[in-house]
């Protein structure tokens, strides 16, 4: 870790031994577990290897969350949001297994032309959701329950015709700037 300078975008960076699996979620809603030691140990100038040579996504489908399979006391469920403004949260253990699964499982239903946006570890963090029109949302994940994996979730955010998600922002304080409401709302205008 200390070979690598922190660039602008958002790193999370956890910890496994080789001997572990780790969880891969995607885009489609689908959960994939690998071995650590599948994947090419590489340095600094290293390019390292596409995430397609090992497990085996769909077409136009891509990973946006990796994490171990420990469960963080801080942070013990998988939060999902969609395009469309759906929201799902489950327990992170739902997903553990022995075995490696490189075709991937589902772990969220999802409608027709939609994906997800945001995978997260989360707790009782608040969640902002920003739609394309720039209008904010901002509510407690403990007003979401958790669900299984083939679940769709619940209503976040309604939208204007035509809009959907832009941003989705979690924190473990308040914005200020943004009042707190219920999901399920259109949001406030947001410049």
């Amino acid at each position: 870790v200390k070979m690598y300078r922190k660039s602008s975008d958002d790193i999370f960076i956890f910890k496994a031994r080789t001997d572990e699996m780790i969880l891969l979620f995607s885009t489609f809603g689908k959960c994939y577990r690998l071995k650590v030691n599948e994947i090419k140990q590489c340095g600094v100038k290293d390019k390292g290897s596409a995430i397609g040579s090992i497990i085996n996504l769909d077409s136009n489908e891509s990973i946006l969350y990796i994490t171990s399979m420990n469960v963080d006391d801080k942070h013990p469920f998988i939060t999902f949001v969609s395009k469309n403004g759906k929201i799902k949260k489950s327990d992170k253990t739902i997903y553990f297994g022995s075995t490696q699964n490189k075709n991937g499982l589902k772990c969220a239903g999802l409608v027709e032309e939609d994906y997800f946006v945001k995978i997260a570890e989360t707790n009782g963090d608040y969640i902002t959701i920003i739609s394309t029109d720039n209008k904010a949302l901002q509510f407690k994940l403990d007003s979401i329950n958790t669900t299984g994996k083939t679940s769709t979730g619940v209503i976040a955010m309604k939208f204007n015709d035509g809009q959907s998600v832009k941003d989705v922002i979690i924190n473990s304080l308040e914005d200020k700037k943004i009042p707190v409401r219920n999901r399920g709302g259109k949001g406030v205008n947001i410049e």
